[in-house]
């Protein structure tokens, strides 16, 4: 099976506001006050959250987080997927599902931020990737321009992506941890629950411990569903506050609070679907009646998915109000 014949369907998924700010400064100058954070076409006072305007704790630090596509992974307390969601709205529960998430930790000075108005290119194209969809077509050899024509042009969350090369980074600066919605109602989170871990130096073992707890109103379901054809840009997750509730290492003893944002996204997950040969009416016919049937008494639709791919990066702000001295990452 050729690739060029492959059916795709794109699915945004789990991707704030339409809001990217712009971190301005230079390397090690994120420790006091004097941080200019602006933001494109508005005031820098419009998500600006109560934790940041903070007053009560003397240091004040900006971290940049990136994670890749397959250290930000969505799990549902049934088993069911995205997939699912779009196949039976009432499978998947969208209250009780988690985020597990997994990233490097830099100083914002080290990364630019660059617009993606035209979504993806080649330069997005990564040998991982190439080598998932030569895996999801049996073997057969893919090349960039396979791997193009399901996923060129596709938008990023926000329209934005870091500027390559990113730097390499230190092991000992990372970022991770699980968020959990805690309420919704059909495929729109209210509230969430999350407990993360940034580490900052010391081997890996000088980390601060944060919990945050809050409202997070964010529609999933604009996020998700079938666009064969249309390149709406997905949207972001909105920013929350957090509250530091222990550390370890040179942070025993650290108190203070913390806001994240997410400023920059990925495509959401490009499924490739199975491009089934033509069967005749009596083929046809048999799979109906094999088919589950629904609370109305209809046959649910089937969809077989060859596999998917997730191109771009995940960006997130985490701007840390504490007690302590926080140190300039790599």
């Amino acid at each position: 099976m050729r690739l060029s014949t492959a059916v795709k369907f794109i699915i945004f998924a789990h991707t704030s506001y339409c809001y990217v700010p712009s971190v301005l400064c230079k390397k090690g100058g994120m420790g006091d006050d004097t941080t200019t954070t602006t933001m494109v076409g508005g005031s820098n006072n419009e998500r600006m959250l109560a934790s940041s305007s903070s007053k009560g704790y003397n240091y004040h630090r900006n971290y940049i987080a990136i994670i890749e596509p397959r250290n930000f992974v969505s799990l549902f307390p049934n088993g069911g997927g995205i997939v699912d969601t779009l196949i039976d709205s009432e499978k998947t529960q969208v209250q009780g599902s988690s985020t597990i998430l997994n990233g490097k930790i830099y100083d914002p000075a080290d990364i630019a931020i660059v617009n993606r108005f035209n979504g993806v290119d080649e330069n997005d194209i990564t040998d991982e990737v190439i080598g998932k969809v030569s895996a999801v077509f049996g073997g057969e050899p893919a090349t960039i321009q396979d791997v193009l024509s399901i996923s060129g042009g596709v938008p990023f969350a926000g329209g934005r992506q870091p500027k390559q090369p990113i730097p390499p980074g230190d092991s000992a600066f990372f970022y991770h941890g699980l968020c959990v919605a805690t309420s919704a109602f059909d495929l729109t989170v209210s509230s969430h629950s999350c407990k993360l871990n940034i580490c900052l130096g010391g081997g890996g073992f000088n980390c601060i411990a944060f919990y945050a707890g809050t409202s997070f109103v964010f529609n999933l379901e604009p996020q998700v569903g079938f666009f064969p054809f249309e390149e709406a840009e997905p949207s972001l997750p909105p920013p929350f506050p957090a509250t530091i509730i222990g550390g370890t290492g040179s942070f025993e003893g650290i108190e203070g609070t913390m806001d994240i944002a997410t400023i920059c996204g990925t495509t959401g997950p490009i499924f490739i679907l199975d491009p089934r040969p033509t069967r005749d009416l009596s083929q046809e016919e048999e799979e109906e009646v094999r088919r589950p049937i629904d609370d109305n008494g209809n046959r649910r639709l089937q969809i077989d998915t060859l596999g998917d791919i997730k191109l771009g990066l995940i960006v997130q702000t985490i701007s840390i109000n504490s007690n302590m001295p926080l140190p300039i990452a790599p």
